[in-house]
């Protein structure tokens, strides 16, 4: 089945830099007008999200696209289906190819 956009809810905007020192993470985060709602460390990435109520869902992918353009940020973050990891849970992966 096709995603339907027109069925569901956007309650955060949300980005992940897989480059640079937490430190130079952080000094990006700083440098935005809007500090975030939610900053997570993760064992390379800070999560950064920013919580919304009734986002829209046709700019959602826009301003998604934005953290990639003007931040660095992951390209694979942009889609409205996608979910960092959730707070709480281990990074599981593997550093070995």
């Amino acid at each position: 089945p096709s995603h339907d956009s027109s069925k569901g809810r956007i309650t955060a905007q949300f980005f992940e830099c897989d480059e640079g020192t937490f430190e130079q993470q952080w000094e990006k985060i700083n440098m935005l007008p809007i500090q975030p709602s939610i900053v997570v460390q993760t064992k390379k990435p800070l999560h950064v999200y920013y919580l919304i109520k009734d986002g829209d869902m046709k700019r959602f992918r826009n301003i998604q696209e934005r953290f990639v353009q003007e931040l660095g940020a992951d390209p694979a973050c942009v889609n409205e289906s996608r979910v960092l990891r959730v707070p709480g849970f281990n990074h599981c992966k593997s550093d070995r190819g």
